[in-house]
């Protein structure tokens, strides 16, 4: 045998030897129903293995009992004739898409035999209505009996131990369920919208739950879960809103975020003592939430975690819980009580917006920051204690707490945020540590009830409007730390006698004291260079004002309205003056103006008509010719030359004790106390001892003068 003969014979043993041992699968129909057959072997050595249901035409209709077994009839050839044998092989598996889309399936039984239902394998078969599913099955894979929405009950039994993602999602009439105890998890989407389902019991052998398992099952009215389940996860039951009780066990640590949310049926509800963080918007809208009890370890409450949960009376939080996050109990208008306990860090932003039935809140000394619109529009909300660490008042912290009568500002604060108090219209008295550099916008404003403010040393700003419409406020301190108060801040005080305004002050915003309506003196410090628009518009009751020589710009309408106003004096610096800055002043009767060039006026209507005609014009000696050539100021009828020495308070040329009683008056009374004229060297009315300022000292120097002149 040459060698060519020898590889071709080793060639057909091999070949040989593969085909008797090949696999191979052959379609089968028994019952109607398709199967995929297979077998391993060739010819008289073909072995049966197992068979599978095969994916079915989606005209199938009515019942598919589905075999324990099949037999094959194999056909094969042998020497030269055709053979035959039965295989018989168990069915273990329903394979993936066998009857998807089958509309016209009514109903299945699955035999003992199978092991695996595959993926998709009875999706939106519309019409099927009973699925008994055999008790050696192990493993229900993704989506396999998704939209079935005809499918009333289904019992998972012990066998299985794995469930797909959204294996019964949208079995919109799954009514009753049953989940046998080898189960490790439900997957996410299990259950979604099984829109029948009344109750369901988690085994103990679930370990997970996944996302949205149960979300909207809308029937859904109790829920009890297995003490190895670790969490409740995303969505779990989101719009369950029929839910009225749910179980958690001790094993559970997280709450996951929506959880809950939409649950406007659940009444209470008993977070257990192993649960540290509750996430965000977890029981959110669950309206009818009266109780929530919270186990002492919580360490964080998401945002939003009980948002719109109206019917919530009262809460303690744990002195576990560190952070309250944004929106935490937003909206929880029935909270009457609330207990914080004393390891919080951080209230977040509108933490309790909206609690409007909240009488009291005391925050303990651990907490360091508050958000912005914490307790905003808390209506009910008498009193405050925040803690000594609290770092800054935020914004709209309190805004709208119209009933607020008292709130302590811990010294660790150093700023007080715009509209931090705004509209607290029953706030009487507010104490502002020396810790505070700023007044935010607004910080005040609205505070009708309020009398008396005394500012620390420690400030140096006060925002724009921040005690504007404060219509109750007579009196506020103001200290020679307050470099800037800001446009409005005093708009509409119009209970606000009298105010000093220290040295330390260089910039005085527009509109600062419009409409205070009862302020009949102020002194402007020599260290403001310019008078805003509408500053001391509509002060009706201020009688005279003497604008030191710093200031070289008066703006429109600063002292607009100042009905009462009977004298001006306008330093000589002054360059330029607004539109209406003196209109309708009706009392006006001496205008004296110090500058050397007569300051430019926007209009004629700096001053009313009928001011150009009446009043008295006083101007230096020198330049009074000036003055009467100048434009517009040529309209004054009437120009004096202002040669008063600052001694002759009271103008009669004489310096006597009239002139101490003058001097007492304008210390008392501030302003220039009604005496209508200037001295000639351009100093203030009463400074005696020029140092800018009409105080004790000037008395003093008014006595020793007439003394060393007897």
């Amino acid at each position: 045998m040459n060698t060519t003969t020898k590889l071709i014979m080793a060639l057909l043993l091999v070949l040989t030897t593969t085909l008797d041992a090949a696999a191979g699968y052959e379609s089968v129909t028994h019952n109607g129903i398709q199967y995929d057959f297979y077998f391993s072997g060739f010819g008289a050595n073909a072995v049966a293995e197992y068979a599978e249901v095969a994916q079915q035409s989606t005209s199938f209709s009515g019942a598919a009992n589905i075999a324990a077994s099949v037999t094959l009839v194999y056909t094969y050839s042998s020497n030269g004739s055709t053979k035959t044998r039965n295989l018989t092989a168990p069915v273990t598996a329903i394979s993936n898409n066998a009857f998807n889309g089958c509309r016209s399936l009514t109903s299945v039984t699955i035999p003992n035999s199978v092991t695996t239902i595959g993926k998709y394998a009875f999706s939106s078969c519309n019409n099927l209505a009973e699925a008994t599913i055999g008790n050696s099955v192990t493993k229900i894979d993704n989506n396999a009996f998704t939209n079935c929405s005809s499918l009333t009950d289904v019992t998972i039994p012990n066998s299985v131990v794995t469930i797909g993602g959204a294996a019964f999602s949208k079995c919109y009439n799954l009514a009753s369920l049953i989940i046998g105890n080898s189960v490790d998890s439900i997957p996410r989407w299990c259950f979604y919208e099984c829109r029948q389902l009344k109750s369901v019991t988690i085994p103990n052998s679930v370990k997970a739950i996944g996302e949205n398992a149960f979300n909207g099952c809308n029937s859904l009215v109790s829920a009890t879960i297995g003490n190895s389940v670790s969490s409740i996860p995303n969505s779990c039951f989101y719009d369950c809103n029929s839910l009225t009780s749910v179980y958690m066990p001790n094993s559970i640590t997280s709450i996951g975020n929506k959880a809950f949310s939409g649950c406007s049926s659940l009444t209470s509800v008993v977070i257990p003592g192993s649960v540290t963080s509750i996430g965000d918007e977890a029981f959110y809208e669950c309206s009818a939430l009266a109780s929530a009890t919270m186990g002492n370890s919580v360490t964080t409450i998401g945002e939003a975690a009980f948002r719109d949960c109206r019917n919530l009376t009262s809460m303690a939080l744990p002195n576990s819980v560190i952070i309250i996050g944004k929106e935490a109990f937003y909206r929880c208008w029935g909270m009457t009580s609330l207990t914080v306990g004393n390891s919080v860090k951080a209230i977040g932003e509108s933490a309790f917006y909206y609690c409007y039935s909240l009488p009291s809140v005391t925050m303990p000394n651990s907490v360091k920051t508050i958000g912005d619109n914490a307790f905003m529009c808390c209506f009910g909300l008498e009193s405050a204690i925040l803690g000594d660490s609290v770092e800054s008042i935020p914004i709209n912290c309190f805004l709208d707490c119209h009933s607020l009568v008292s709130v302590n500002i811990p010294n660790s604060a150093c700023q007080i945020s715009r509209e931090a108090f705004m509209n607290c219209s029953s706030l009487t008295n507010v104490t502002i540590p020396n810790s505070v550099t700023s007044i935010g916008s607004s910080a005040f404003a609205g505070c009708t009830s309020l009398t008396n403010m005394t500012l620390p040393n420690s400030v140096t700003t006060i925002g724009a409007y921040s005690f504007s419409n404060c219509t109750n406020l007579t009196n506020i301190d103001i200290p020679n730390s307050v470099t800037e108060i800001g446009s409005w801040a005093f708009n509409m005080c119009t209970s606000l006698i009298g105010i000093d305004i220290p040295n330390s002050v260089t910039t005085i915003g527009g509109g600062a004291f419009m409409d205070c309506r009862s302020l009949s003196n102020i002194i402007i410090p020599s260290t403001i260079f310019q008078i805003s628009q509408n500053t001391f518009r509509n002060c009706r009751s201020l009688k005279g004002i003497s604008i030191p020589n710093s200031v070289y710009y008066i703006g429109d309408g600063a002292f607009q309205d100042c009905r009462g106003m009977e004298s001006i004096i306008i330093g000589n610096s002054v360059t330029a003056i607004g539109e209406e800055a003196f209109v309708e002043c009706t009392n006006l009767s001496s205008v004296t103006c110090l500058a050397t060039t007569p300051p430019v006026l926007a209009d004629e209507n700096c001053f009313d008509d009928e001011c150009y005609s009446s009043a008295t014009l006083y101007v230096p000696s020198d330049v009074a010719d000036t003055y009467r050539n100048a434009a517009i100021w040529e309209r004054f009828i009437t120009v004096k030359s202002a040669d008063i020495q600052p001694a002759d308070v009271n103008g009669d040329g004489e310096i006597n004790i009239a002139d101490v009683n003058s001097v007492t008056d304008i210390v008392v009374m501030g302003g220039n106390a009604g005496h209508n004229h200037t001295p000639g060297d351009g100093g203030i009315i009463g400074d005696i001892n020029g140092d800018g300022e009409v105080t004790i000292a000037d008395i003093n120097a008014i006595i020793n003068l007439i003394l060393n002149n007897q």
